[in-house]
């Protein structure tokens, strides 16, 4: 590849992520939010929110990396109790402060992910592993561990990052860091079902892609600090491209139980 090209790929990449990255600390500089949180958290599109379909009044639900707290807020609203962890005491501090209200039936454990959790075993119906598992090194006892907390009709709920789409494969091809820099790990789907299995659980739904891989992703999220609306409508679209592309979307979703011996 000519180094001009290249040197453009690399320019393309990295204001994607600055850009994604300050899209997150606008919302905060716009009033849109009190925190400083992705604008994704604010639009009430249900493809964002796929999980909440699968929950009950009366669940116990545990969220494994709680960030923002948008699962407990949601599961609170349907009627279900629910447990949010996250290693990072300043994430969980903005998750209890805009919970607040609803304290009675959600709470928070600062705890790491990578190790046992301080739960009995089958205690909850849902567990939620969202943006999760690419972040550690150790997820195969994390697995295991959420097969242990799970009741025995339970869901996981679990997404993962795709890398094998047509932009990560430019990247590779222009000698380019094509993996996130903030993952340990990216996948095939085949490499994500079979670690699913390897850690005691099985696909039951999807898998479901999440969004179009697009350059312009950064560009969008910035739009999105700005313009809650314009945003709603380009995130829209890259929901329609991913579903009429699967294999170009930036990861996967999946349901999970238990598997059988």
């Amino acid at each position: 590849m000519r180094p001009i090209l290249r040197q453009l790929l690399h320019i393309i990449d990295r204001t994607d992520a600055l850009l994604s990255g300050l899209s997150a600390k606008l919302v905060r500089w716009t009033g849109k939010a009190s925190q400083t949180i992705h604008p994704k958290h604010l639009v009430n599109n249900p493809h964002h929110f796929w999980y909440i379909k699968y929950i009950q009044s009366g669940d116990n639900v545990l969220d494994i990396g709680a960030g923002s707290g948008a699962v407990e807020a949601k599961a609170s609203a349907l009627g279900a109790s629910s447990i949010g962890v996250d290693i990072d005491m300043r994430i969980l501090r903005r998750a209890r402060a805009s919970s607040q209200a609803k304290r009675g039936c959600i709470s928070f454990v600062q705890a790491n992910a990578e190790v046992a959790l301080p739960f009995r075993g089958n205690s909850f119906e849902k567990v939620a592993l969202l943006d999760v598992i690419e972040h550690l090194d150790h997820r195969i006892p994390l697995l295991r561990e959420t097969v242990r907390l799970l009741k025995p009709d339970g869901l996981v709920f679990i997404s993962a990052p795709n890398r094998d789409n047509g932009w990560k494969r430019r990247l590779r091809a222009a000698g380019l860091p094509a993996m996130d820099r903030n993952h340990k790990i990216e996948y095939v789907l085949e490499e994500f079902v079979s670690e699913l299995r390897n850690g005691g659980l099985e696909v039951v739904e999807g898998p479901f892609p999440t969004v179009l891989e697009t350059p312009l992703a950064g560009v969008i999220d910035f739009i999105g600090g700005i313009s809650l609306s314009i945003y709603s409508r380009l995130q829209q679209w890259k929901i329609d491209e991913a579903r009429r592309n699967p294999g170009e979307a930036t990861g996967w979703r999946v349901v999970c139980r238990l598997a059988k011996l």
